[in-house]
């Protein structure tokens, strides 16, 4: 039986120009998902994708989830506080999961699966090699069949970086995982791909692939794959 997983960082990357003329009220709150904008793609793109499980970030308040008329067909829900905000991140699926924090991340127990989701910090390389750090440790202590996926705000293009740290956390991931969605090449419209996902090795991807798919004012495509 085939497993379809989505993640999507459905936040915006918009100048001030930009988020003035929406006419928001809080500077923080441009960067998150805004669902007067662009609720009704998400959705869209969810239904046409059908995942089983999915993984949404950046959301400014929970109940911009209501407007993504889609989610209601997911009746397994819960947000997941990331380090940028509470509540910041949501987890759907069609059938029943368990949560446990292993230092400070949520693993996510679906069926025979270990989900991992991740959004890595956004601003510092040496923060984002301290909690690769902490991943491969954690993955040391899962028996089932495991997935790390999201945002890793690791800039990389093929074999360039961006930061000489993110090599390092990449090469950590790596260390227990294989990076599935290697054959991607980007996965934001700048050209670079900072979503990635890495599984344990006794998991078969059957197809992985990013749309480019994004709605007004946001910076990253979905990715998507299918498990046996």
């Amino acid at each position: 039986m085939t497993l379809r997983i989505l993640d999507w960082n459905i936040g915006c990357f918009i100048i001030m120009k930009y988020a003035k003329h929406i006419g928001f009220a809080s500077k923080d709150e441009y960067e998150y998902f805004q669902p007067d904008v662009n609720a009704h793609l998400v959705s869209n793109t969810i239904k046409t994708i059908d995942p089983d499980f999915l993984f949404l970030q950046e959301f400014w308040n929970p109940s911009d989830a209501d407007t993504i008329e889609q989610l209601k067909e997911y009746p397994y829900r819960q947000f997941l506080d990331m380090w940028y905000r509470k509540s910041g991140a949501c987890i759907a699926s069609k059938k029943p999961f368990s949560i446990e924090i292993i230092d400070g991340f949520s693993i996510v127990h679906y069926e025979n699966l270990n989900i991992i989701p991740i959004h890595l910090n956004s601003f510092s390389p040496l923060k984002r090699l301290e909690e690769t750090t902490i991943l491969n440790k954690i993955s040391k202590s899962l028996s089932e069949k495991t997935i790390i996926l999201g945002d890793t705000n690791i800039w990389s293009r093929k074999n360039f970086y961006l930061f000489s740290k993110d090599i390092q956390s990449y090469a950590k991931l790596c260390k227990s995982y294989s990076d599935v969605s290697a054959p991607i090449i980007a996965t934001n419209f700048l050209g670079f791909k900072l979503d990635k996902v890495f599984t344990s090795k006794d998991i078969i991807i059957e197809k992985i692939e990013s749309p480019r798919i994004r709605g007004d004012y946001m910076d990253h495509y979905p990715i998507f794959f299918d498990i046996q």
